[in-house]
């Protein structure tokens, strides 16, 4: 990730500048690579609209990561407004 921030430093240096945004999939954070998968899921469409996201239990089991790790990916898709958080009935697609 740093050889990313200094590759664009110097192309900046060098008046070449293009910001090119790093693919959130690379991301050595877990959360964030579920995350970017699950955002993508919501975009193709299928993870449609209206219902229910996949359980943090669901999540754990399928990636092997821990639930709590999943809960954080739920829950920054739900502060960016992809998910609704329905106590006791789990994340709902917006």
């Amino acid at each position: 990730m740093l050889d990313y921030y200094r590759a664009n430093i110097a192309t900046h240096r060098a008046g070449t500048a293009t910001v090119n945004e790093p693919d959130p999939r690379d991301d050595p954070r877990k959360y964030i690579r579920l995350a970017a998968d699950l955002r993508a899921r919501i975009a193709d469409g299928s993870l449609p609209r209206g219902e229910p996201a996949p359980s943090r239990t669901k999540l754990a089991e399928q990636t092997g990561w821990s639930p709590l790790t999943c809960v954080k990916a739920l829950r920054m898709l739900e502060s960016e407004g992809l998910l609704a958080l329905y106590p006791g009935l789990g994340y709902y697609v917006k």
